[in-house]
């Protein structure tokens, strides 16, 4: 169980995660056109062990927010002229800044799911389900019309699989050895092409007057019968794919983790002033004039550009050498994984958490325990730095080790010039 001393915390988290994954379910989600349902998708089926969704059209970034990046000042934000788009491309004339706020907030939380999940998106119905297929999916369409199974023991008791997962227990697997469930949209549900080509159609049982629910609380609960149905769903994955979870996993926590806060913050920077410079060579190859000073910046495009690869090159590599042993060797996984009181944080903005005057006050969620003080053992970060060889503590390391080989870099191609 998660602790404030426990050791080598996020990986076991990140193990134990792992071990729950399974990739006998797919979760394909169709049209959704509610950006919030679809954020909420991603962080549910993540939450409950699912590694594979598949998206058809629109593409997995629905809710778009735009800013101007023309300004040459220095210091500069690029916080201006926002707007909000829906998945279809039209823009939300009435969004308030406020709505921009939370749907950017929103989108960034599943960012953070899709961070852990393999995503797959699909232009068309007819390009997903041809894929199914092809890789050996059964294909089951949440479906609301009388035609469609319910999805309990007794009614899907005729339709009994035999699989690797259910030679493990007493009973033949209600469930196919590969099954991809399919949720349409929130209008509509799944379309003709997608319920007509399923093998099955399926449908969640309800016992009010209510005869539907949303999208993303309707996705929720059928995968969540889905696991009860067949307990066997749970964990099925190879340990081939195991383990390129753990590579990938692995280094991911550890990079994000390398850099001081000062090297964060210039890594932010390269990337907004890559941004803002790519913008102004689009505007050039366009054929728009440009102003002297937005020349003088695209002098500085090559040099930019080499400073933030040479620093992702340097993390890519050092994330690589910490984790190497891990991934061969992986700690004991956490069986539960609920944080620990002293690691809870409350994941609202400023203003929200000041609106609630004394409300909130000695609760876990709003507390701010300093684990670091408290721990006998040492931060993530300087675990992971220790394994890198990256010096702890070092607000300079990370970041004057990738500037030596800029530095190097741009000597020996003037060398050769």
């Amino acid at each position: 169980m998660d602790s404030p001393d426990l050791d080598q915390r996020l990986i076991r988290k990140a193990e134990g995660a792992i071990q729950k994954r399974t990739s006998r379910l797919t979760v394909v989600v169709e049209r959704c056109t509610n950006d919030f349902n679809y954020s909420a998708i991603l962080r549910t089926v993540e939450a409950l062990g699912i590694q594979h969704v598949w998206i058809v059209d629109p593409p997995v970034q629905e809710t778009v927010v735009e800013h101007d990046l023309t300004s040459t000042k220095k210091n500069t934000t690029t916080t201006t002229t926002a707007s909000l788009k829906r998945s279809t491309g039209q823009v939300i004339k009435a969004a308030a800044p406020e709505e921009i706020e939370q749907r950017k907030t929103h989108h960034l939380f599943a960012q953070r799911a899709a961070e852990w999940l393999s995503v797959r998106e699909f232009q068309t119905t007819t390009e997903c389900i041809d894929e199914l297929k092809a890789t050996g999916h059964t294909i089951w369409a949440t479906d609301l019309s009388q035609e469609a199974v319910c999805l309990t023991r007794d009614a899907l008791g005729g339709n009994s699989h035999t699989s690797s997962s259910s030679s493990r227990s007493e009973q033949p697997s209600l469930l196919p050895e590969k099954l991809a469930i399919v949720f349409g949209t929130e209008a509509v549900g799944c379309t003709h092409e997608m319920l007509s080509r399923a093998d099955q159609r399926v449908y969640l049982p309800l016992h009010g007057f209510a005869d539907s629910l949303n999208l993303s609380v309707a996705t929720a609960l059928v995968v969540q019968q889905l696991f009860h149905l067949d307990p066997t769903l749970l964990g099925a994955m190879s340990e081939e794919e195991r383990s390129h979870l753990r590579h990938q996993w692995f280094s991911k926590l550890a990079t994000q983790r390398l850099l001081s806060s000062k090297d964060k913050k210039r890594q932010k920077r390269l990337a907004v002033q890559l941004q803002l410079l790519e913008h102004i060579r689009d505007q050039q190859t366009s054929g728009k004039s440009l102003q002297p000073e937005q020349l003088a910046k695209l002098n500085e495009y090559d040099t930019i550009k080499q400073e933030a690869h040479d620093l992702e090159t340097f993390l890519t590599e050092k994330a690589q050498q910490a984790v190497k042993e891990l991934v061969k060797n992986p700690p004991a996984p956490l069986s539960d994984m609920r944080r620990a009181d002293e690691h809870r944080a409350c994941y609202v903005g400023k203003k929200t958490k000041s609106r609630q005057g004394g409300q909130w006050d000695n609760m876990p969620a709003t507390t701010g325990y300093n684990t670091t003080a408290h721990s006998h053992t040492n931060s993530s970060s300087d675990y992971f730095r220790g394994l890198a060889g990256v010096e702890s503590h070092n607000e300079h390391g990370a970041a004057a080790a990738a500037a030596n080989t800029t530095t190097t870099t741009t000597n020996n191609n003037k060398s050769s010039q």
